[in-house]
């Protein structure tokens, strides 16, 4: 028999955002969410929390993982701050379940934030989505690990 694939989000690719907010979801992003009882993908979106520079996209597991780890950063004190930390957080956060076309909609506010147009860069980062604004991400830094970092050569299209 054979094993089950994992669920992973991995390797970039480059969309359009129509008037409505609407961007195609890559097939292999839509195979790593979730399914409803009818079959559709579904997940949960928010910015990136540091910054709101990008919408990271999760499914069910990767989600919970991730609010795994803030029980030891940002939301560990108790108190008003802690609370604070997570009405910011929460108030960014949305469930999703594509539409019939495969297509993921964001958030007016989120986009607004994020920077985000007509054109978007989404980024498989194992457990998660990002989706840049096409500009910020070919702006962005690049760490020492990337291979355009030690290569000094030019952009490579995602």
């Amino acid at each position: 028999m054979t094993p089950a694939r994992r669920k992973r989000f991995l390797g970039p690719s480059e969309h359009t955002v129509d008037k409505k907010g609407r961007m195609s979801f890559a097939k292999r992003f839509q195979d790593a969410l979730d399914r409803d009882e009818e079959n559709r993908p579904y997940g949960v979106m928010c910015l990136e929390p540091s910054h709101g520079r990008c919408i990271w996209v999760f499914n069910d597991e990767g989600f919970d993982r991730e609010m795994e780890g803030f029980g030891t950063g940002a939301f560990a004190a108790e108190g008003a701050a802690d609370l604070d930390s997570q009405r910011d957080f929460f108030e960014f956060v949305a469930e999703f379940t594509l539409d019939t076309s495969g297509r993921l909609v964001l958030p007016a506010r989120f986009r607004d934030i994020a920077g985000i147009g007509d054109e978007v860069v989404a980024v498989g980062m194992r457990s998660r989505a990002e989706i840049w604004a096409k500009d910020r991400w070919g702006d962005r830094h690049r760490g020492s690990k990337s291979p355009l970092h030690r290569a000094g050569g030019p952009e490579v299209q995602a």
